[in-house]
């Protein structure tokens, strides 16, 4: 009984949106910019976003170099990400969807 509640417990999001979406994973990347892997609302299959909301610094920086706006990951935050993904495609939701892992 333990077991099947820790690894629930594991698959859960961390939070969730206003509307009741799943938040998995929210954090900062190396420059200070807002990192966050959450469930997307779309009615026609499962789907996530993946986002990066730059500081107003980094967004100027970005801009003066020419490159687009980007979370800088270290390793730990690459986990991170890839854990949060992992998380989201074994949902039940998604599980539902693709039953088969197509």
């Amino acid at each position: 009984m333990e077991i099947g509640r820790t690894l629930w417990a594991a698959m859960m999001p961390e939070g969730y949106t206003g509307r009741g979406f799943g938040i998995f994973a929210d954090f900062t990347d190396r420059y200070g910019n807002r990192v966050s892997v959450h469930e997307s609302s779309l009615a026609s299959e499962p789907c996530v976003w993946i986002s990066c909301d730059v500081t107003e610094a980094t967004a100027e920086s970005y801009k003066s170099a020419g490159v687009v706006p980007s979370a800088h990951l270290t390793v730990d935050m690459a986990r991170r990400v890839r854990d949060a993904l992992t998380e989201f495609i074994e949902s039940p939701k998604v599980l539902v969807y693709y039953p088969f892992g197509d």
